[in-house]
């Protein structure tokens, strides 16, 4: 059963329960109140007066379940498009990265082919602060809403693992950029390319391999709230995959309570 229809049946129950309570009341009023002697036209009339009167109070009763049920549906409508938007904006920027992740790892390879990729890495564009910005907002949105503030935590764990994912890429941009640029490679379709060293073109571009190199075997420093720690990129891409999925797990527990 999803989120609406419970909903309805709580509404539904709490109506019928509250209606049965009032006219218990008003039951238990007429036989202690009512005297068995009386004429029994009488008696009816006061009975009938009361539920004219049960009516009457369960109207505005009624009233305020009714708004109550349609406010906690109208919240969760609104949830459920904040919950879509980020959804939408945060696999958008996980594709773009993942992208620039599978071309980065093709650099492993290096050492043995000369590579030839179909664009450069370019991380410095991949970062894209509009987008993390609007992820910032549309979350915000839903904490005053909701009042739920563990989706931010989320939410900043992937900006961390991206921002460690990325001074990864971006050091390999400019790496592959100088290495591109040492044997004069050209781009010549929209596929990676790999061909064997010519002669001498190794030894040419032997640091730039090292260097790019170093990048995969080597962990790199970062600091969190001033207390450093290494990582590898191998681990960075886990933790960057790990978060986005965390990420998604949280949103969709949002979505289907």
């Amino acid at each position: 059963m999803n989120i609406i229809d419970d909903k309805k049946l709580s509404l539904i129950m709490k109506l019928a329960i509250s209606y049965v309570l009032l006219l218990n009341f008003v039951f238990l009023f007429y036989v202690f109140n009512t005297d068995p002697s009386s004429d029994q036209t009488a008696r009816g009339a006061v009975f009938t007066n009361l539920l004219v009167w049960s009516a009457t109070l369960y109207a505005p009763l009624a009233a305020f379940f009714l708004y109550d049920s349609w406010k906690e549906q109208k919240q969760y409508e609104i949830t459920k498009e904040l919950m879509i938007d980020v959804i939408t904006v945060l696999s958008d920027l996980y594709i773009k990265i993942g992208k620039a992740i599978n071309l980065a790892e093709r650099l492993k390879e290096i050492d043995n082919d000369k590579i030839t990729l179909q664009s450069f890495i370019n991380a410095k564009e991949l970062r894209n602060v509009d987008d993390l910005n609007k992820i910032y907002a549309l979350i915000h949105l839903y904490e005053n809403i909701t009042g739920d503030k563990a989706l931010m935590k989320y939410k900043s764990n992937f900006d961390k693992t991206t921002f460690e994912i990325e001074t990864f890429l971006t050091k390999l941009d400019l790496l592959y950029l100088q290495y591109f640029e040492s044997l004069d490679l050209k781009i010549e379709s929209n596929f990676t390319r790999t061909q064997t060293y010519k002669k001498d073109e190794k030894a040419i571009v032997k640091n730039n391999i090292d260097a790019i190199n170093n990048i995969f075997k080597n962990p790199m420093p970062f600091s969190n709230n001033e207390i450093p720690y290494d990582l590898s990129f191998d681990q960075s891409k886990k933790n960057f995959e790990r978060s986005y999925e965390n990420f998604i797990q949280k949103i969709s527990e949002i979505l289907n309570p």
